[in-house]
């Protein structure tokens, strides 16, 4: 039997000024595509990670820019909010649409890299990868 060990790590990243503008506007396109995606879920009665992904996909690569991975990604948090608040509905709670003010990216091993004997992390952003 082959087990999967998964950790969280928790870095401090020093970027410098430029690369910390590049990432704060990653970070809000991110935030926008998943406000976005919440409200077409929320006003079209959609929890369906497919159907969000079909009906959303293009729309927000086009308005925000963000590369395939981060689209993707922010739609699934997006459909994990809405799923959370279509269970609350269910037990009789009162529950609004997900919002975000500043929703932190998700990322997975299709959007960063991790060179510990480097000192560098790679990071995707509107702009391509952002080595720190």
């Amino acid at each position: 039997m082959n087990m999967i060990i998964q950790r969280t790590i928790k870095l401090k990243l020093r970027p410098t000024p430029e690369q910390a503008s590049l990432l704060a506007q990653a970070i809000q396109a991110y935030t926008d595509s998943f406000n976005q995606v919440s409200a077409y879920g929320w006003t079209h009665k959609v929890f369906n990670g497919i159907e969000l992904h079909k009906a959303t996909y293009l729309t927000q690569r086009e308005m925000f820019a963000l590369p395939s991975q981060l689209a993707i990604s922010a739609r699934m948090k997006a459909t994990e909010a809405l799923v959370s608040v279509k269970a609350l509905l269910r037990k009789g709670k009162k529950a609004h649409q997900p919002q975000s003010l500043r929703c932190p990216i998700r990322y997975d091993q299709r959007s960063y890299g991790l060179w510990f004997d480097r000192n560098e992390v790679s990071l995707l952003t509107l702009v391509g990868r952002l080595r720190i």
